[in-house]
């Protein structure tokens, strides 16, 4: 699985559309139409960036995708599905958390 081609990577990546922040993305947008908008994971917003429904859905679908193809393997499918939520996390910020969990030993069996 190629997580850097990922639909969730590349929802990342055009995050730029949005701004840094609601503010910003109210200059940008309609403000009326951010209303009743989160900001972010329970209302919650890391390193000023929005996290929206349609990342949450491809998010999902990666995870989904992963176990279908590999959910015959427990290993494998563990690995992958670790993978696709250290990019995410990476992608959103934590990346000093995701370079400390690389690091630290594993045991999938």
């Amino acid at each position: 699985m190629n997580l850097a081609n990922s639909v969730f990577s590349r929802l990342l990546c055009k995050r730029s559309v949005l701004g840094r922040d609601r503010r910003e993305t109210s200059e940008r947008c309609d403000g009326d139409s951010l209303d009743g908008v989160s900001d972010g994971i329970g209302g919650l917003m890391e390193n000023n960036i929005v996290v929206t429904q349609d990342m949450i859905a491809a998010f999902t679908a990666e995870m989904q995708e992963a176990y279908r193809k590999y959910g015959d393997d427990e290993e494998i499918v563990h690995s992958m599905m670790d993978g696709i939520m250290c990019e995410t996390l990476d992608r959103l910020g934590f990346t000093e958390g995701v370079g400390i969990f690389n690091e630290a030993p594993k045991w999938y069996a």
